[in-house]
């Protein structure tokens, strides 16, 4: 009795930690000089902000954390200029030109000059991304994903095995 009742709490105790693992995200921003990762959920909001360098103003992306994804969601101007949106759903809101979309992205870079002064904002952590090197890439895996990769990353190599090599 005592064993069916140790069996039924590690089934459920699994079955809840399968959940939650379920809900989140790791967010990578890597560069040539620094790796940072962090745990988000669905729905989190990530910012990218940098000044334009013909525009001179802030120009700001917002993504939402979904499914594994980055969604491009809005990006805001104070002006038009030159290699910013033209098209697509435009409105003007609080001084800034605001562009709606509904773009995914898995991963993408960003090339840092210390003049466009880039930022990432996560929740309440800001990044400087000059801190990370001139390309830095974000990237967001879906939980189970990055603990797998993880894994597979610790594990010798079938060819390391047949050399003769183990790490």
């Amino acid at each position: 009795m005592k064993k069916i009742f140790l069996l039924i709490l590690f089934c459920f105790s699994t079955l809840i930690l399968i959940y939650y693992i379920s809900l989140y995200n790791v967010l990578t921003v890597q560069g040539d000089r620094n790796v940072q990762q962090m745990l988000i959920k669905d729905g989190t909001i990530v910012t990218l902000k940098f000044v334009h360098s013909v525009e001179l103003f802030d120009y700001i992306e917002v993504y939402e954390v979904y499914d594994g994804n980055l969604i491009l969601k809005k990006a805001m101007s104070k002006s038009f200029g030159w290699g910013l949106p033209y098209y697509g759903n435009l409105t003007f809101e609080d001084y800034y030109i605001v562009y709606r979309f509904n773009k995914s992205f898995r991963s993408f870079y960003v090339s840092t000059y210390d003049f466009n002064n880039y930022t990432l904002r996560v929740d309440n952590k800001t990044l400087k991304l000059d801190n990370f090197g001139t390309l830095v890439k974000l990237r967001v895996d879906d939980l189970w994903q990055w603990i797998f990769q993880r894994l597979k990353e610790s594990l010798p190599m079938k060819e390391d095995c047949l050399d003769g090599k183990q790490s």
